[in-house]
């Protein structure tokens, strides 16, 4: 132990020595916002504004990997939370140092040249969890690195975003130029033999003595370094003469080819038109559909939006073209989705009024039917091509759903927020196939309550194990010849005397989802009977009533749950204490003096 201790103080003592913590961070770029500024006979200004977010922390480093490799660091960055950048407050203003890493000449993975790195060292502390924009500055000669050339009075411009390790919506950068006689475009890359080319939306705008052109690309992949081609007028960077005309710089098109422009108009205008017609149809024959069903069992429909049917199909039509366009064409996510949300609750419905009639019954004798006459199968729905209820419903609904999965990842690969946008259009769907369907009228009960007392059944014929027997029971109103009640009868073999009957019967309610079944367990016995007696504490946990005969008792269950299992294990218990056990009976034999020597023998 003396040799042992010492060894073990030393290593307890290394191990909990203060040593400097290694925190998990981990950081996510949301976005790159860049400016580009060009000058007469100087070198280009680069300025990247950086949203970024951070997991853990502190994170202390930030590399920028692909900036250009003449980059001049200013002294100027900072870093401010995102909260602070949209509200343009420097509050939470940090200084941060920028420094260009000495070039690495180790290759890539594939070969190539290994790109040049920007270190932003965010100061000692570093930065904690949260979301933060920084904002960096650099100068870089793109002119004499040939970014930039020159073909007569045509400058073309050329340059690469920076590669992050995160895939990101909306990349944008603004190239800000000298004012030129022609307006700066973006090169028609489809037009130059690049067929797939990424889709760049581009504004321009004048200002005087300065041109600006905006670039954007809606999505940009894992490990992706944009690049951005335009096509600037050479003179304004001093490139050119006056005397040349302004036809002589080329006017760039990102359309289709000459002839085929008012084409695909048509063909655009074809589709919204087919599209417009298409939805109202749906619609109007939706509203037919849940009208006609629900007047033929005196229900009242109850669309969730109470408008005339020549006015709701249109508008409904309208506000999905309205949400369409807001979507694909100018990207805005919130009025687009709103707009989509007005025309599906267009098309919802509720749940509709059940008529009085259902609810009151006419007075009707009880009568005891054989189990193969007592479960009925019910009828599937028809005669609706737009409930999911019905099987042409159920087709529809899983198409309409297969269509819009397929738009959402086409659309996908152009932008995440657009594939998502697209997806929930499955609203339509669901409005269209799972609302106002024919489940949520007023069933037929015995058709309705068949399937559920055929559960309890073969659930009390596995726990009873013959101790007692099942008969099914209809209600026929007088005057009729169809039931309007069924009833499952439990009879137990023998009983206690005083019993009277005991059977399982289901309430039916309107619920939020069409027909709610609540069921209940009915006990009927004589004031004073041993069946009383043999009940015991039983008879509390129901709720009492007189019975149509002098001296009967009716006393009602509910099962915790509505369910089918509970409700038969609630009978089967009554069924077990009102069950009167039968001793067997041992029969004795005279045996003769003989018998008994033979058997002793």
């Amino acid at each position: 132990m003396r040799r042992i201790l010492p060894g073990v103080s030393l290593a307890f003592a290394l191990v909990a020595w203060p040593r400097s913590a290694s925190a998990w961070v981990e950081t996510h770029v949301v976005g790159d916002d860049v400016r580009v500024l060009f000058e007469k006979d100087a070198p280009a200004r680069v300025e990247h504004r950086i949203t970024v977010r951070v997991a853990g922390g502190p994170l202390r480093v930030l590399d920028l990997r692909g900036v250009d490799g003449d980059a001049e660091p200013e002294s100027d960055a900072y870093l401010v939370t995102e909260r602070d950048a949209a509200a343009k407050s420097l509050t939470s203003a940090q200084e941060i140092t920028a420094e260009l890493l000495p070039p690495d000449n180790k290759p890539t993975q594939d070969g190539s040249k290994a790109p040049s790195v920007l270190r932003l060292r965010l100061g000692e502390k570093g930065i904690g969890r949260g979301t933060y924009v920084v904002q960096v500055r650099y100068r870089t000669r793109l002119v004499e690195r040939g970014f930039v050339t020159f073909d007569g009075t045509v400058a073309r411009i050329r340059w690469n975003g920076l590669a992050w390790e995160d895939g990101f919506d909306s990349a944008k950068v603004i190239f800000d130029l000298p004012a030129g006689p022609a307006a700066p475009r973006v090169e028609d890359r489809a037009a130059a033999g690049a067929p797939d080319a990424p889709l760049i939306l581009s504004t321009v705008r004048r200002k005087g003595d300065r041109d600006e052109i905006e670039l954007l690309k809606p999505y940009v992949s894992v490990g992706e370094a944009p690049e951005w081609k335009i096509i600037a007028d050479g003179r304004a960077f001093g490139k050119g003469t006056a005397s040349n005309k302004p036809g002589d710089f080329p006017m760039i098109s990102i359309a289709q080819p000459k002839g085929s422009q008012g084409r695909f108009g048509t063909l655009w205008l074809a589709g919204a038109a087919f599209g417009f017609l298409g939805w109202a149809f749906l619609v109007a024959r939706k509203v037919r559909e849940v009208t006609l069903t629900s007047l033929a069992v005196g229900a009242k429909p109850a669309p969730l939006l109470p408008m005339p049917l020549p006015l709701r199909a249109p508008l409904s039509a309208g506000l999905l073209g309205l949400a369409g366009y807001l979507q694909v064409v100018k990207h805005a996510w919130t009025p687009g989705a709103l707009a989509l949300l007005g025309a599906a609750l267009l098309v919802v419905h509720k749940v509709p009024g059940w008529p009085k009639s259902f609810f009151l019954k006419k007075p009707g004798k009880w009568l005891s039917v054989a189990e193969r006459e007592t479960f009925i199968k019910p009828v599937r729905p028809k005669g609706s091509y737009l409930d999911v209820s019905t099987l042409a419903g159920k087709v529809g609904f899983v198409l309409g759903l297969g269509i819009i999965g397929g738009l959402s990842w086409l659309a996908s690969q152009t932008s995440r927020h657009l594939g998502w946008m697209v997806a929930l259009d499955a609203v339509l769907v669901l409005a269209l196939f799972g609302t106002g369907r024919m489940a949520w009228l007023p069933p037929n009960p015995v058709e309705k309550v068949s399937p559920f007392l055929k559960s309890v059944a073969d659930r009390l014929g596995k726990v009873l194990k013959g101790d007692a027997r099942t008969v099914g029971r209809i209600r026929v109103p007088d005057g009729a010849s169809e039931p309007d009640e069924l009833r499952l009868a439990v009879i137990p073999r023998p009983a206690a005397q005083g019993f009277r009957a005991l059977e399982v019967g289901v309430v039916i309610a309107p619920g939020a989802g069409g027909a709610a079944l609540l069921p209940g367990v009915v006990l009927r016995y004589m004031e004073g009977s041993p069946c009383e007696a043999a009940l015991g504490k039983m008879i509390q946990a129901g709720k009492f009533s007189r019975g149509k005969k002098p001296g009967e008792v009716a006393v009602v269950y509910a099962p915790r749950l509505p369910t089918a299992r509970m409700t038969a294990d609630l009978a089967a218990r009554l069924a077990r204490a009102i069950g009167v056990k039968v001793e067997p009976k041992i029969v004795k034999r005279d045996v003769s003096a003989k018998d008994r020597a033979r058997r002793a023998a």
